[in-house]
């Protein structure tokens, strides 16, 4: 005893050694919780550095064509001038694309004349040429969601 406190004995190295791939580590916490944190932290680092997702957001229409979007072929060059904020997020692996954007409710059927009606509120576009396929979900207050999806040989949307 030093000074009113007791010193605890030194752990044997042979009590608190463990393996993991291989190669012997000293447990910092003896019932394995150190390993198990590391294990899920190496876990979910790997799974989020392997998506290749990008997101954008635009206050204005200028604003996104100032960025290429459309030229980049991430939506079609049909929005209406006065549409505004817009979001995308591009998947350049799977080469897929989803968002959202506001049309004023005054512009909305300008909008859907080019699109083609599969629901009350799903409609879809298609470029001539393209495998491309853009489903869009317009809400009456001018709320639009969309998704880009890619035909694949068989003519089916994947």
């Amino acid at each position: 005893m030093l000074a009113g406190r007791q010193v605890a004995e030194p752990i044997k190295a042979s009590e608190c050694e463990s393996h993991l791939f291989g190669f012997k580590l000293t447990s910092i916490a003896d019932d394995g919780r150190f390993i198990r944190t590391f294990l899920l932290s190496l876990i979910v680092a790997l799974v989020c550095s392997c998506s290749d997702q990008v997101s954008s957001h635009y206050a204005t229409l200028s604003e996104a064509r100032e960025d290429r979007l459309f030229e980049r072929g991430w939506l079609p060059d049909i929005l209406p001038q006065d549409t505004t904020h817009i979001s995308v997020t591009n998947d350049l692996d799977l080469n897929t694309s989803n968002g959202q954007f506001h049309i004023p409710p005054g512009a909305l059927s300008r909008f859907k004349e080019k699109l083609q009606k599969q629901s009350e509120t799903i409609y879809i576009y298609r470029e001539r040429d393209s495998k491309a396929v853009w489903i869009f979900n317009v809400h009456y207050s001018g709320q639009v969601e969309y998704q880009l999806e890619v035909k694949g040989d068989g003519g089916n949307i994947i």
